[in-house]
This record gives C-alpha cells, sequence and structure tokens, in this order.
C-alpha cells in the first residue's frame, strides 16, 4: 500500500465581497486537489479517468447548487404568495 498524503486546506483571506476573492481559491485547492490525484492513481485509475470524472463531479455540483438555488426561489415566492393570499393587510 503506497502512502497518502494529507493536504489541508486553507481559509480565505479576503471577505465574500472582495471582487478578486475567487482567484484565490485554486491556490488553496491547489495541494488538496493533487493529493487526491495522487490517491487515485495510486488506487489504479488513469490520469485521463480522474481528469473525466472530477470534471463531471464538478459540473454535478455545479447543476446541484444551481437546482438547489431555484427551489430555495421557489419556496421563497410560494411563502410570499402564501402570505399575501391569507393575510390581505399584511
Amino acid at each position: 500500500m503506497s502512502e497518502q498524503r494529507s493536504a489541508a486546506i486553507v481559509p480565505p483571506k479576503w471577505p465574500p465581497n472582495d471582487r478578486d476573492r475567487h482567484l484565490e481559491c485554486p491556490f488553496a485547492l491547489d495541494s488538496a486537489f493533487q493529493a487526491l490525484i495522487e490517491s487515485a492513481e495510486a488506487a489504479g485509475w488513469s490520469g485521463d479517468e480522474i481528469a473525466f470524472a472530477l470534471l463531471h463531479l464538478a459540473g454535478a455540483n455545479l447543476k446541484a447548487r444551481a437546482e438547489d438555488a431555484a427551489t430555495q426561489s421557489a419556496i421563497a415566492r410560494a411563502q410570499r404568495e402564501s402570505w399575501k393570499r391569507y393575510n390581505p393587510r399584511g
């Protein structure tokens, strides 16, 4: 069994509203990302298989986040409409 290294992900240095904060994230994730790739290769997966899987997972994550945001928006809209219907003065 090969030795696996663990990589910590450093927290952001800038507040969420900083316009360049997103540029820091790839650097923060790089060590953990490389460790994940090395671990997958050590388990027997090829570089192409790993790259495809990571792209697939990233795309699925983006889609799920967008769908969750749309669901939360629809719930909030339904709650507002329900409130207006049952509280016409409110």
